[in-house]
Formats: structure tokens, C-alpha cells, sequence
């Protein structure tokens, strides 16, 4: 069957299904975003907006060639050009994808309204109903463009269906189709970066943890959850003493980037989990010590030559692409550490972790953090912090939670499963799937 026309019918199946099913907003039960992720939203009069033009959607193998290849040193730094070049023009359409989806997103908050949130949702429709990303022939380079996808998309869908913008209800034939292909792309994501161990794991499995735990979110499936919870939990427990990630380390003349790209995505899982009730102390004050190390080498990149005996590429480390985790860090956590970047850069913006990260944890203005409790109850304007108001206010996702196989269970031998596969749904259930099934550079929110 053609793609449009299966999502078609599973999505006026999966429609029919949820008008039918108990929400969450009746049960008391539901995953959270922070609450700046249901804030008001001003909607211009007769707000003009043009929608556009959409990228090809990505439907072909995800197997690309690093920016680094040919470096067999072990550390993988040094960058090799031609290939990065080669890397960049095969996820073109993928990055325009991600950007798009930023842009759409700020015109809404900035009040462009419904035509902003239709647009949005033609764009992820348009490449929902084509499977794009979901190739089963995927080498490493090709699961992490699909992850940062996934979290980029997520993300910013997660903003124009939950924030207060008091528009009508959206159209749920199409969110259905979109939230069954955020489902299939989080099951390939958790079926290729489950069961790495330490040896393995690194920056690439937080930032697979942040598209699940946004995709979790957005479905409101506690299976997806758990499975970027306890991935976040295996991240912070490898800082070691003294506030460095063993694994970020090991890029020499990159250790500092990696540190801050690692931290990117542990610092949003952990403001996810705090909404959720389960950042534990022990990974509060582990965070705190990878980020004062983060800092400390910005400041004087000269403390990571020292450690990995080579001098530091910096380019861009100051950025607001690069410190956009300062403003969620400075709702959560103790500001004071982050206060000598604050001044280096020009706006907190990035793509992957969500688009403006100033306005949706309040303009990165410190005072949320309590020094003394560390009790760290965010509270962004018009909002109470009231846990079942969060649930009420919510735009809840159109396809209801079903029950799914954690993916930390599956065996290596599972992650090539028959792309066919993915697609077996029980109509009858309303389930998204049958089963879940590069190296990184700047995010250019630029």
C-alpha cells in the first residue's frame, strides 16, 4: 500500500480511536514539559504569513560519510574537508527540515497564529506521509542525522500544540499520522542506541535520550519515558569526580566541544525529569560539576590542554547556539555558575534543543533557583505550579499511549529489523508500530 494512503486510513483509524479512549487530563496522569513549554502565546490580528517552501522530504538510505573520515587516531578531531563537505550537501534537506521547523515555530510565538501552526503541521505531514527517515539501511553517521531530526521536530511540534495560544483545536487527522511517524523514528533511535556500553556511550546517546524524551512528551508514552530517562541517568553517571565525561575527553583537540555538546542535551533531559518529579540530588550535583568544567575551559581553554595535551578548537565555544543550555541551567540549577558566559553571547537560539530557549525559560533571567532548598520549581509568566494545572493545560496528543517493549531489552541482532516490519500496526489497538525496532557539529540555528 502507498505511504500517503496508509497513513491516511491508520490516521482516521487512530483518530476515531483516541475520541473514544480516556485522556490523561481525566486520569491525573501525564509526562510533563517544563511549564514555559504552556505558556500564553499573543495572537496578532489578522496576522499575515506566508508559508515556506518545503525541503524534498528525505526518503532514501541514512548511510552518509563522516566529516572526520579518514582520521584513524582513535580521537577523531581532525577534520577532513572535502568529506564535510560531502556530509553537509547529503543531509541538506534534513538540516532545511530542522531549520524550517525553528522558523515556523518563532513566527508562531511571535503571533502569526494558526496559518504559522498549519504550516508547521504541512511540513512534518508532508514528510510523515512519505516514511521519510525511516530507511532501515542507516550507518552510525545516518542514526544521529535521523535523532537530531527527531529532536528538532519534536521539539518545536511540542511548542505550537501546547502553548496557550487559544486557537481552535488543531487538525487531528494529520497530528495522528505525524505523532505514528515520531513514534517510528523514536523506535529506530532507541533500537540503535540501546545495549552501548560505557565504552560506547557518549554525546550521541543524550542527544538520542532528548528526541525520545520530547517524542515521550508529545505522545504522552511512558515506555519512551523511561527508556530517555534511564539513558540520561547512564550520561551522568559517567562525569567522573572531578566534572569531565570520560568518553569527550578522548576527542583531544575537541574534548572541550564535545564537553559542552554533551551537556547540551543532559541539562534539557534533566529540566524534563525535574518537571517530572525524578531529577535526583546525585545528578544535580554531578551536572554541576560537568558544567563548571565546561565553563572553566571556555574561560581558559589552557585547563584542557593541559588534560589532553593538545590545544583546544574553539571556534564558535561562545556563540548562543553553542550556550543555549545556559538559560534552562539558570532556571534549574545554580545560576552563579554560568554567570561569567552570560555576557558572551547575543541570544540563546538552537535548532535541536528547541528554538528559543530565552523565552521558554524566562528569558534565561536567574531567580527560579532556590540556593538554599535547590527545590527548583520553574515558574514561567501566567503560570501556577500546580502539577494537575500543567496536565489540564495541555493539547493532549492525538494518538493515545500504548504499551511498547523498552527498548534497552533488544537484543544488537534487532536493531536491522525488516523495515516492513516497523509498519505491522493492530488497527484494532490504534498502535503506532509492530515493535521499536556523524559526528556532531555546531547546531546551526544560525
Amino acid at each position: 500500500m502507498r505511504p500517503l494512503l496508509r497513513r491516511l486510513i491508520s490516521a482516521a483509524v487512530l483518530t476515531l480511536f483516541c475520541a473514544c479512549t480516556p485522556r490523561p487530563e481525566s486520569t491525573g496522569a501525564g509526562i510533563l514539559a517544563p511549564p514555559g513549554y504552556y505558556q500564553p502565546v499573543t495572537v496578532k490580528a489578522r496576522a499575515q504569513y506566508t508559508c515556506p517552501e518545503f525541503p524534498e522530504p528525505y526518503t532514501g538510505p541514512l548511510v552518509f560519510v563522516s566529516k572526520y573520515e579518514g582520521d584513524n587516531s582513535g580521537s577523531r578531531s581532525k577534520l577532513n574537508s572535502a568529506a564535510a563537505s560531502n556530509y553537509k550537501e547529503s543531509v541538506r534537506s534534513i538540516r532545511r527540515l530542522e531549520q524550517l521547523s525553528a522558523r515556523i515555530t518563532r513566527d508562531f510565538i511571535r503571533g502569526a497564529g494558526e496559518p504559522a501552526r498549519s504550516c508547521l503541521l504541512d511540513l512534518l505531514y508532508d514528510w510523515a506521509s512519505r516514511d521519510a527517515l525511516l530507511d532501515a539501511e542507516a550507518n552510525s553517521i545516518g542514526q544521529a542525522a535521523r535523532k537530531w531530526a527527531l529532536a528538532a521536530m519534536g521539539a518545536h511540534y511540542l511548542q505550537i500544540t501546547q502553548l496557550d495560544s487559544g486557537l481552535p483545536a488543531s487538525d487531528r487527522r494529520k497530528r495522528a499520522a505525524i505523532e505514528e511517524w515520531f513514534g517510528e523514528l523514536a523506535g529506530q533511535v532507541m533500537a540503535f542506541y540501546s545495549n552501548r556500553g560505557p565504552e560506547k556511550a557518549n554525546n550521541h546517546d543524550y542527544w538520542a535520550a532528548w528526541a525520545v524524551m520530547v517524542t515521550a512528551v508529545n505522545l504522552q508514552d511512558r515506555e519512551l519515558y523511561d527508556w530517555a530517562l534511564n539513558k540520561y541517568r547512564q550520561g551522568v553517571a559517567q562525569i567522573d569526580g572531578q566534572g569531565y565525561l570520560p568518553n569527550e575527553i578522548k576527542r583531544k583537540s575537541r574534548a572541550l566541544s564535545y564537553q559542552n555538546f554533551a551537556l547540551q542535551p543532559l541539562v534539557m533531559l534533566a529540566v524534563f525529569a525535574q518537571a517530572n518529579g525524578d531529577l535526583q540530588p546525585q545528578e544535580r550535583w554531578a551536572l554541576e560539576r560537568l558544567a563548571r568544567k565546561v565553563v572553566a575551559g571556555i574561560r581558559d581553554p589552557r585547563l584542557y590542554r593541559a588534560l589532553t595535551g593538545a590545544e583546544q578548537e574553539t571556534a564558535g565555544l561562545r556563540s548562543g547556539w553553542s550556550l543555549a543550555w545556559i538559560p534552562p541551567w539558570r532556571a534549574y540549577f545554580d545560576p552563579s555558575i554560568v554567570a561569567p558566559l552570560q555576557a558572551g553571547a547575543d541570544g540563546f537560539k538552537s535548532t535541536r534543543m528547541g528554538g528559543d530557549m530565552g523565552w521558554l525559560f524566562g528569558n534565561g533571567e536567574s531567580g527560579p533557583y532556590d540556593t538554599q532548598h535547590k527545590d527548583n520549581n520553574f515558574q514561567a509568566k501566567g503560570i501556577d505550579n500546580d502539577t494537575h494545572h500543567f496536565i489540564w493545560r495541555q493539547r493532549q496528543p492525538a494518538v493515545a499511549p500504548v504499551s511498547q517493549k523498552p527498548a534497552e531489552t533488544i537484543h544488537a541482532a534487532d536493531r536491522h529489523q525488516n523495515h516492513a516490519a516497523t509498519h505491522n500496526r493492530a488497527s484494532a489497538g490504534g498502535k503506532r508500530r509492530s515493535d521499536p525496532g556523524l559526528q556532531p557539529g555546531p547546531l546551526l540555528y544560525r
